[in-house]
This record gives C-alpha cells, structure tokens and sequence, in this order.
C-alpha cells in the first residue's frame, strides 16, 4: 500500500515508519526541573522523544533520558527552560 500526494510525490508506504504519540507533558524549569513518566506502551517499539521549547529560551533545554519504559528530565546546568515535552515510539 503507498500513498501519494496530489503532485503524485510518494508520502507514505508499508515501509515508512510512523511515530506514535503516547503523551505530553508541559514541563518549565521553575515549577517541575526535574520529573519522571512511566509508560508500558514504549515496549511497543522504539521509544522516543522531542521537546518543543516555548518562549524566548532557544538554547537552554532539559536533560532528557529514557531508560525501560520511563522517559526522565532534569536541570543540571540549572537554566531556565519551558516546553513541552511529547514522547512516544516509532
């Protein structure tokens, strides 16, 4: 099965990955630095993640890890920060 656009560019087929989205999370560096979310479901596939910055705070981001079914952030370098966070897997 492929799909195409209607300048008959190919967008998709059975082969393209696709990310799941399981969730978001708004996360600042003055109310939540650091934090945790335990999800089953990135057993599923390749767990994965981005952070979409808000505001003026290009440059400074969270750490974020995952590790098993847990995606962790924290604020080592102790800057200011505000997002979102979206997690998921392909």
């Amino acid at each position: 099965m492929e799909y195409y656009d209607a300048a008959g560019v190919l967008v998709a087929s059975v082969t393209t990955k696709v990310f799941k989205i399981l969730g978001s999370v708004s996360i600042n560096s003055a109310s939540n630095p650091s934090g945790s979310i335990t999800n089953t479901d990135f057993a599923l596939g390749d767990a994965d993640f981005f952070f979409a910055a808000i505001g003026g705070a290009w440059g400074s981001f969270p750490t974020i890890s995952i590790s098993g079914n847990t995606i962790s952030w924290s604020n080592p370098k102790s800057t200011t920060w505000s997002g979102t966070l979206v997690y998921g897997f392909w």
